[in-house]
Parts: C-alpha cells; structure tokens; sequence
C-alpha cells in the first residue's frame, strides 16, 4: 500500500473524469499525498473509489486540484536508421486491448481550479486504433473518415479573437483553447461538432463533454512494431494526456534506442516517451512526481501491450531522484526529460527550469559518462523563453556531441499549416 499522511491537507480531487452512458454515473478519482519517495513497480492498476451514481441528462461537479508537478513525456523524429535490432523481445509485447477495455480516467497535474460538464445522453462509439489516412468519401465523408485520427484538423482565432484548436482524437473531435499571438482565422466548419469543448470564464476553467464519447477514450499512435495506445484523459487545466506534437519524437526514440540499453525517463508524464524506448526493447526507468501521472502511464502500457516490458516505475522528484542515482554510481546509456517551466515533487519540492535546469542536465551527465552503448538523449521543452536554440546550448553545456540538433515541437492541420506548440534538442550515436 502507499502510505499517505493526515498532517497533510485532505486529498483534493483533479482531472480524470468519464462517464458510462447505461450507467449514467460520473466518476472522478482523488490525488494521494506522497510524502516519501515511492517506486510503483508491481502495485496493481486500479481505478480509484467512484463518487456516486447521478441521475438525469447532464451531470456537473467542481473540481479543484492540486498536483505534484505536471510533467508531460519526451519525444522524436523519423529516421533512415535500421530499427531490426531494436525490436524487443516478443515476450514483452501483447496485443493492445480493445474497445472492451474498462480502466478509467486518472488526472494529474498542477494547481487547477474548474468544473468539469459532462453530458449523459448518446451511445459508446470505437476508439484507439492507428491512425487513419484520409477517407475516399471525399466531401461526402463524416469528420471522423475524413482526417486521420489523432490530428490537429484546425486552429485560429474566434470572432472575439481567442486562439482555439480542433483535434480528431479517437473519433472525438475536441475544441480547446490555444495562446499565441496573431493567430489566423479558423478555416473549417466542424468546430460545432465536437463532442469535448473547453471553456474559460475568468479564472475557471470547465469541460463540456458528450457521453458519446468512448469509454476507455483512447488513441493509437504508431511506432514501428507497436502502436501506443493512449488514454485521453480531460484535466480542469484544459489539458488532456496527449500531446500529439511530440509524436515524430516517440518516433525517433523507438529508431534511435539501442536494444537492452538502459534509459532514463524524467518528467515523464502521461509515458509515451517511456514505452517509445521500451518498444525499442530498452530497459526504462519513469520518472515523474505524480502518482495520479504514473497510474496513467500504466494504463498506456497495458493497453499498448508492454505491460511485461521492464519499466521501473518511480514517483520522485527528478532532482532528487537523479543527484541519488549519482551519488550510488549508476550508469544509463540515454536520458529523455521533458521538464515543466515550474512544478512541485511529491514533498512540495519546487521545481523552476531557469533555475534548475542546467544542474539538472549536468547530473544527467554524469549518469551518461562511460557508458558501454550509448543511446539518445532527447530534451523537449513547452516554456515560451525556451526556444530550441537556447535548448541546444543548455544540452551542449553539459553532454557535448557532433550529432547535436534542435527544432520545433509542431503539428500540422488539415489545411497543411504548421503549429508551433514547443521545442526539442537531441543527440545519438546511432
């Protein structure tokens, strides 16, 4: 069992919310308060206690919480490289479960305050699955035929002039807000159909979102031999677990690991990153100052069947956990970090990537020196002051390499324009 401590505040209840149609019940999951570091490496994936059955047409419930670090997962970018060592051990890989599966929704994350609505009308529909090319129905084909599946189909600025973007996610298209500056006009139609619509109202945040939607929520993304499936998991924060500008990244990790390496994976969020290496046959450790964060991650690897893989499942706080593994002389082949512009570990340790990034990487270092085949090393970052330029120098201070290259994090639309959404440094010696 993981211990919990009273002389912490109650638990607060974030994000995960889900409904079943035929039930007509909402369940929303509670966040534990960690007070020692705590390895999650058998502990079975369970969802948490439900809060009770609701009856009528729509049911609403506010939501606060607060997190221990929102940290999301690394990423990659497609390769020549010959991925036929990379492949891991058959016994590690099962088919990914299907639309039967019944796991739930956990949140995780930072200080969010919303309310979260969720309509209790409409049917089940399929989820998860790899991405779909675009339909020959042409014109005549439903939105969900028509783009591929998870995609960002548009973005652009409201009449009032708030950024907004659409995603096809599952066969659910999602309406959410986007900052930027100077973001053009929307140029589709669909945006009345989506089924999952956040909005702002000063500073609360609440989701509308149609009992249509399946149950597990999940999308496929494809790697090489394996497809990721990943839950979909609203958050009051706006937020929703995937973070479809770091596929091609995924992509690069599962080219670039080398089999049987050992890898670390920090702020590693949602472990999408994590099961990208662990699809390369690596050894992972995944590493992320959630609880809430790292019962997700479970969840994708058991439905993208690498459940048996060997991850090593740690919720700490990166620093911590790193300058730990420096002082007992461990060694891994290749690092992934993703680190918030701030956060909070399980024991309030605060976290700010001006401050604390640069010893960061420089530990990371050292856990990298001497090691017999090394791997890549990727660091992607969402923080506006963060460009890849400055991300390239920062990783070059500290695990200098000829093969060192930077870019942006980005997602295309339907109509071919590319989002900025983030960056990315990385080398390898493959």
């Amino acid at each position: 069992m993981v211990p919990t401590h009273a002389r912490r505040p109650p638990p607060l209840v974030t994000g995960g919310v889900f409904v079943r149609p035929r039930a007509r019940w909402l369940r929303a999951f509670g966040s534990q308060t960690i007070d020692d570091p705590i390895e999650l490496l058998h502990e079975p994936i369970e969802p948490a206690h439900g809060l009770g059955s609701l009856g009528g047409t729509l049911a609403r419930r506010s939501i606060l919480g607060r997190g221990h670090g929102m940290q999301h997962a690394g990423d990659g970018s497609h390769s020549g490289h010959d991925k036929s060592r990379n492949r891991p051990p058959s016994r590690w890989i099962r088919p990914a479960s299907g639309g039967d599966e019944r796991n739930g929704c956990a949140a995780a994350g930072g200080t969010v305050h919303g309310e979260v609505s969720v309509g209790l009308s409409g049917g089940l529909r399929g989820c998860g699955g790899p991405p779909r090319e675009y339909a020959a129905g042409g014109m005549n084909a439903t939105a969900q035929e028509k783009f591929r599946d998870p995609s960002l189909v548009d973005f652009g600025a409201s009449p009032a002039g708030a950024g907004r973007r659409l995603e096809l996610l599952g066969g659910v298209l999602v309406d959410r807000p986007l900052a930027g500056p100077a973001l053009p006009e929307k140029r589709t139609d669909l945006w009345s159909q989506a089924a999952a619509v956040y909005s702002v109202d000063g500073s609360t945040g609440r989701w509308e979102i149609a009992a249509s939607v399946p149950d597990p929520w999940r999308v496929g993304v494809p790697l090489d031999d394996v497809t990721l499936s990943l839950e979909v998991r609203p958050a009051p924060s706006g937020q929703i677990g995937v973070f479809l500008e770091q596929a091609d990244q995924w992509r690069w990790l599962a080219t670039r690991t080398p089999a049987a390496a050992r890898m670390l994976s920090l702020f590693a969020h949602s472990g999408a990153a994590s099961l990208a290496l662990a699809a390369a046959g690596a050894e992972v450790v995944h590493v992320d100052a959630s609880r809430q964060a790292i019962a997700l991650a479970r969840r994708n690897a058991a439905a993208s069947g690498l459940d048996a893989a060997p991850i090593r499942w740690v919720c700490e706080d990166a620093r911590t956990f790193v300058a730990r593994e420096v002082r007992r002389g461990a060694r891994y082949a290749g690092a992934v970090l993703d680190p918030p512009t701030w956060g909070h570990g399980p024991r309030e340790q605060a976290f700010a990537i001006e401050r604390d990034l640069a010893p960061l990487l420089a530990d990371v270092a050292r856990l990298l020196a001497g090691a017999p085949s090394p791997g890549p090393v990727l660091l992607t970052c969402h923080a506006v002051r963060w460009n890849h330029r400055r991300l390239r120098d920062t990783l070059a201070a500290s695990c200098p390499s000829r093969g060192l290259e930077s870019g942006p994090l980005a997602c295309v639309d339907a109509g071919g324009r590319t989002l900025h959404l983030g960056d990315y440094a990385r080398w390898s010696h493959c």
